[in-house]
């Protein structure tokens, strides 16, 4: 299962605002939705949306995404 947990605690860490962030890096708010939802099993997003996080932010993968 596909989990965005990490990208919600490094977003609440660092004080970002996922809607100025989505905007900045050219991210749909529905996409944005995707990584912010606190699902269970949360639906996918594409690996050139995670790149441009990882690059944005200056983290790895995994900082981004968790497999449970």
């Amino acid at each position: 299962m596909i989990s965005y947990r990490p990208f919600r605690i490094l977003v609440a860490d660092r004080n970002i605002e996922v809607t100025q962030l989505a905007k900045k890096l050219g991210i749909s708010p529905n996409t944005m939705s995707k990584l912010n939802a606190k699902k269970e099993e949360n639906e996918s997003v594409s690996l050139k949306t995670i790149e441009k996080l990882c690059i944005h932010l200056g983290v790895s993968v995994e900082q981004i995404v968790e497999i449970k």
